[in-house]
């Protein structure tokens, strides 16, 4: 095991830098709108079953090298786990980095993977809202709506809408795919 902060396999920075990335997140603007990605390979485990784990790491390395291609530079891809990557996007609003998801979807449908199976990708995304103490905050909430992508048939985005009130006065997010 090395102490780089990046990941061997796929060249992307490790989940460990979401630490010093929270400093930078609590020390901004309240005006400084956040949006983040939580990406997860849909049926990961099948392509690693059916065609092996260097299969599996092939497409684990191209999935990479297409999320750090449709980001904007100032964007901070990881891979924070698994089959699962991370993108904060600093001073980015939800629409914008919508857009940048669908671009990721659209940029790896064109991808041709050696197994020739489909490879697709669900994407929860969130932005900050004013009350976020840290950016767990915002991951939480992407993580969310990567569940109701996952839900609502896998290869789709799926993001939060601002906080309602129900009934009883409450504030809670709305999931949309």
């Amino acid at each position: 095991m090395t102490d780089s902060p990046r990941d061997e396999l796929t060249g992307l920075l490790r989940r460990g830098i979401l630490e010093d990335l929270n400093g930078e997140f609590v020390a901004r603007e309240p005006s400084d709108v956040w949006s983040l990605m939580v990406i997860d390979l849909d049926h990961f485990k099948l392509i690693n079953d059916l065609c092996g784990h260097l299969e599996g790491d092939r497409v684990l390395k191209s999935v990479a090298d297409v999320i750090s291609r449709c980001v904007r530079s100032s964007d901070i891809p990881l891979r924070y786990g698994g089959d699962e990557f991370v993108v904060v996007m600093p001073s980015t609003a939800q629409l914008n980095a919508v857009n940048q998801a669908e671009r990721i979807l659209e940029y790896l449908d064109r991808v041709p993977f050696s197994s020739g199976m489909d490879v697709s990708l669900s994407i929860g995304v969130a932005e900050s809202h004013g009350g976020d103490a840290r950016l767990s905050d915002v991951f939480e909430r992407a993580d969310r709506a990567l569940f109701s992508a996952k839900k609502g048939g896998r290869g789709r985005v799926s993001f939060v809408q601002r906080a309602r009130l129900n009934p009883k006065g409450r504030k809670y997010p709305s999931i949309t795919s």
